[in-house]
């Protein structure tokens, strides 16, 4: 068994209980079944079979008021460009230290 991926290891030792996804689509598949459950969901921009934005798009098509933080190497600028108007809650630059990723999270949270 592998070790789990360093941005797993950073939210487990925030306290959080993390559910991931091989990609984008079973991201919005593991939403639907456990939506209920989520308080936030960490996005990357790129993801295999179903990137980022559309994924974010797809959830909040599926619960307007899910929280979204959308992760990339690239800047926020060229990535929220697609998302303009979309109201995304918050975005993180890779890569990010702990402290950074706490507190988008409890920015976040705390709306």
């Amino acid at each position: 068994m592998s070790d789990p991926p360093f941005y797993e290891t950073m939210l487990e030792t925030l306290g959080f209980e993390v559910m991931t996804a091989a990609d984008g689509r079973e991201c919005v598949d593991a939403y639907q079944r456990h939506g209920d459950q989520i308080r936030l969901v960490m996005l990357d921009h790129s993801m295999p079979r179903m990137g980022g934005v559309e994924v974010f798009r797809e959830l909040r098509r599926l619960q307007s008021d899910v929280r979204v933080i959308l992760c990339s190497g690239y800047s926020e600028r060229e990535v929220t460009e697609d998302l303009a108007g979309e109201d995304l809650d918050g975005f993180l630059h890779k890569p990010y230290q702990l402290d950074t990723l706490r507190e988008k999270i409890r920015e976040v949270l705390d709306r």
